[in-house]
């Protein structure tokens, strides 16, 4: 969950693996905005309307800073690739490591491989 800046109390990030959405937090509320074209309020939980604005505000006037982070961590690229006890472990170009165990479905059942 790559952090791209905070400011007046709101947290902006993106998850890797979604597209086009960025996050704002202030503390357990959250807001998704997306910022490719117009910034737009995709959803929110708990923030009040004045904190919404003041987030889409910041949304805005950073917005090509959230675009550019976003470029950034997507042309990070995959350098290796290997198989570690029962882990997938991906070295990506910047040097970040991600381990994860490698799942399967087979119809109904999900098997967890290397276990």
């Amino acid at each position: 969950m790559p952090i791209v800046f905070e400011k007046d109390g709101f947290r902006f990030f993106f998850y890797s693996n979604d597209h086009k959405a960025h996050y704002v937090r202030k503390g357990a509320d959250e807001a998704v905005f997306n910022v490719e074209g117009e910034v737009t309020l995709r959803e929110s939980q708990g923030l009040k309307i004045k904190e919404l604005s003041q987030a889409q505000e910041l949304a805005e006037e950073n917005k090509a800073i959230i675009i550019e982070k976003w470029h950034e961590h997507l042309a990070d690229t995959a350098r290796t690739a290997e198989f570690v006890d029962g882990e997938i472990v991906v070295r990506m170009e910047s040097g970040v490591e991600i381990a994860f165990p490698l799942l399967v479905t087979l119809g109904w059942r999900r098997v967890l491989l290397g276990n």
